[in-house]
């Protein structure tokens, strides 16, 4: 994905501070978090280096993303092992941490995006496993972000030296982590072609699984794959997406057999460049967003983003000629990509944990790997033909994290219909959930239905929903008292 080259502004303000004797340093954390009605989870990018800086409070007030990708951190000055906001400020710096806390304060999330195309890795610049290590901590610590991406194109995914440390050293941080109880979540976002990554792609993957590098996400760039690979692309930009996640899907398949179909599909992202990309004929238009997110609401993909939040708006000057860091060059409604990417959600996957539960009565459900509560999820509950769940986080910040539950049909029968629910402790609500109709919630039990696209699940099928946490504790409590049953 792009790095756009910072400002000539900002190159201004730069050299103003140096002259002065301060340094201007560009900072901006993350985690993941998604406020949508259905669907996936949006989190488009914004562009850390363009100038004035982006208030994440007023964008999220004017269009209503509640969750961000900032982008990009690499090495200062493309030399040292040293984290910096687009090369140029380092993250110690601190200039956005009020931005960025003022936000997270407020309910939004962030997700961290190291790499990008233009800079230098830190995995191309520090020298050994322990020194990235550091400055991925530094990074965590200052933000308490605990969700990260990392954007690997270019040079930078055929150099397998620089792969190999970047995850030896994300194993290293993601137990350290563990050890303070957080769950770190890790995603790549890797280039893509209609017929699915290649060979470099799927190498930096095996990679990951060697060092046991838990990634909880792959996020496709569906953008610029050129005439040869996706021809005739006008019109053909939401086809050819569409396209690349069912093959990105049998590659993931392959490298994690172990998961389900739906698994997978809440393991992978997709990110197209809104409107204009930068092959010319290549032109991502509204109604192609359209069929992106519906599809990504079929099948319960793991997350939708975009580059960027920067760019969605109609350009005044210009439209469909230049790509620009500030418009999109089609026509649009400010924001019209956000509102059509926020018309569905859903979550991804990192770990795994299963439970066999039976059905519920009018006050008490209990499953066979979990105690039963003394608030269980609802009397609301019908009896029904019990169904298994399953719980996995897929990404943690200061105080919540996204959840998601994966509902089995380990029965003879079809079922036609479902129910789920959960309680939380005191002090800990969902804030949003997503592919499941939020039915009724007391005293912290939860009550879930099927949504109008997932009720149907033949004899061994699966579906997911997701919800997001809110919690008055610094690492977030899991839910108790999974209950899943079925109507056939």
């Amino acid at each position: 994905m792009r790095k756009r080259v910072i400002s000539i502004v900002s190159s201004i303000v730069l050299v103003a501070a140096a002259v002065i004797g301060f340094v201007v340093n560009l900072g901006r954390p993350s985690t993941l978090n998604s406020v949508l009605t259905s669907g996936s989870p949006y989190a488009p990018y914004v562009d850390a280096t363009l100038w004035p800086l982006a208030n994440l409070s007023s964008i999220s007030q004017a269009s209503g993303i509640k969750s961000f990708t900032m982008a990009f951190i690499t090495s200062y000055n493309g030399t040292q092992c040293n984290a910096a906001w687009g090369g140029y400020y380092p993250v110690s710096g601190g200039t956005e941490d009020s931005n960025i806390s003022s936000f997270l304060s407020s309910g939004g999330s962030l997700i961290i995006s190291f790499g990008g195309e233009a800079g230098t890795s830190l995995a191309e610049t520090c020298t050994s496993a322990s020194a990235l290590e550091q400055q991925y901590q530094a990074v965590v610590d200052r933000y308490h972000v605990y969700s990260l991406d990392f954007d690997v194109e270019g040079a930078a995914l055929n150099n397998t030296a620089s792969i190999n440390l970047r995850n030896q050293a994300l194993a290293m941080l993601v137990a350290n982590e563990a050890a303070l109880g957080h769950q770190l979540t890790i995603s790549y976002t890797l280039p893509v072609l209609p017929t699915g990554l290649l060979s470099n792609s799927l190498y930096l993957l095996n990679s990951a699984i060697s060092y046991q590098v838990p990634v909880s996400l792959v996020n496709i760039m569906t953008m610029d794959y050129g005439d040869g690979a996706a021809p005739s692309p006008a019109g053909q930009m939401g086809t050819y997406a569409i396209e690349a996640l069912k093959a990105t899907h049998a590659q993931l398949a392959t490298l994690y057999p172990s998961k389900s179909s739906s698994q997978i599909w809440a393991m992978e992202g997709a990110t197209p460049m809104i409107g204009q990309n930068d092959i010319s004929d290549e032109v991502f238009e509204l109604s192609d967003a359209s069929q992106l997110t519906s599809f990504a609401e079929s099948v319960g993909l793991g997350r939708l983003a975009s580059w960027s939040a920067n760019r969605d708006f109609q350009c005044s000057t210009n439209m469909g000629t230049t790509v620009s860091n500030t418009c999109s060059g089609v026509a649009e409604p400010s924001y019209g990509f956000a509102s059509i990417f926020m018309g569905g959600s859903s979550g991804s996957t990192t770990s795994t944990t299963t439970s066999s539960t039976t059905s519920s009565t009018s006050t008490s459900s209990t499953t066979s790997s979990t105690t039963t509560t003394t608030d269980p999820p609802l009397s609301t509950t019908s009896s029904g033909i019990a169904l298994s769940t399953g719980f996995s986080v897929s990404s943690t910040w200061w105080g919540g994290y996204t959840g998601i539950v994966t509902i089995t049909n380990e029965t003879s029968s079809t079922i036609q219909a479902w129910q789920a629910g959960f309680t939380l402790p005191s002090g800990t609500t969902v804030t949003n959930s997503w592919n499941a109709m939020e039915e009724a919630s007391s005293s912290g039990g939860y009550l879930f239905g099927n949504a109008g696209w997932n009720g149907q699940l033949a004899p061994g099928a699966s579906t997911s929903f997701g919800f997001t946490v809110s919690s008055a504790s610094k690492v977030a409590p899991a839910p108790s008292g999974f209950f899943a049953t079925g109507t056939a």
